[in-house]
């Protein structure tokens, strides 16, 4: 896992935009607060959501989750500069992250 001094995000939010909604799985959202299912729920009747925007918990100024530390396993387990978040990265033109290995 990446701890601050030697994570590489630069928080381009390119892991957010493939999914509108958190993707919580069926463990998650019975463990899930109301308030963010409500949340959620909200979004997902949206106009917003309908034309497909990146996740509602993207902070678009800062690039960074509003709710890190309840994210999804699915986002945790998305690590900067790994495979999927490269090949992203690429497509939108964005240059690789290159991940230093901890000794």
């Amino acid at each position: 896992m990446n701890t601050p001094s030697n994570n590489p995000c630069n928080n381009c939010g390119i892991c957010c935009l493939a999914f509108a909604l958190p993707p919580f799985d069926a463990n998650e959202l019975v463990k899930a607060s109301d308030e963010l299912i409500q949340q959620v729920d909200a979004y997902a009747r949206s106009a917003r959501y309908r034309k497909s925007n990146p996740c509602l918990w993207l902070d678009l100024d800062s690039g960074k989750c509003k709710h890190h530390a309840a994210r999804p396993v699915l986002c945790r387990w998305f690590e900067p500069g790994c495979q999927a978040c490269n090949e992203l990265r690429i497509k939108a033109g964005l240059p690789s992250l290159q991940v230093k290995q901890l000794k």
